[in-house]
């Protein structure tokens, strides 16, 4: 079975926050999160998740591109298109653009955060919904867990995320890809 690709990009300049361990414990949280959408076979062609570090030069269809950067204040979103208002409560945001679609995580909120590494990988996989479920108001209907908004590190991974997940990774999502 085919695995599905997560790529991740580091646009933050707050470099001191992402340590090789950090990066790594990271990944695999978020991987964590994947892996357990995929295992609803019947649902989706994937067997498991690789998150990767990298910029894809292409990406298959229903991959997806998840971008860090500092704040708000350099949001990708906001300079590509800067009537967009990124969510004010959150720390992340996802927005579709004519080049695809964001979906973007503000490190800085997570700095000082007790356990702030889950909760990048928590927001991380929120706006992953938001990529793939859009029109879907994922903080009513979403199944609880990583689809509610506020969000904390210490939510997880519901069956309701996972039924809606499943069947939707591989759904074609323009990505934005820089």
């Amino acid at each position: 079975m085919a695995v599905y690709n997560v790529y991740l990009r580091d646009l933050a300049t707050a470099s001191q926050f992402w340590s090789a361990n950090t990066r790594m414990d990271f990944a695999s949280i978020l991987r964590g999160f994947f892996n357990d959408v995929c295992t609803l076979k019947s649902a989706n062609p994937f067997s498991s998740a690789l998150t990767t570090w990298a910029s894809p030069a292409s990406i298959r269809v229903g991959e997806i591109v998840v971008y860090f950067v500092d704040s708000q204040s350099s949001s990708l979103i906001r300079q590509n298109l800067p009537s967009a208002v990124p969510h004010s409560n959150t720390g992340s945001t996802a927005h579709g653009l004519p080049g695809g679609t964001i979906s973007e995580v503000y490190v800085d909120a997570f700095k000082a955060m007790q356990n702030g590494v889950r909760g990048l990988a928590v927001v991380a996989f929120h706006e992953a919904m938001h990529n793939k479920l859009f029109p879907l108001n994922i903080h009513t209907s979403g199944g609880g867990g990583l689809a509610l908004s506020p969000m904390s590190p210490d939510f997880g991974l519901t069956d309701g995320n996972k039924q809606l997940m499943a069947p939707s990774i591989s759904t074609a999502v323009k990505q934005y890809i820089i």
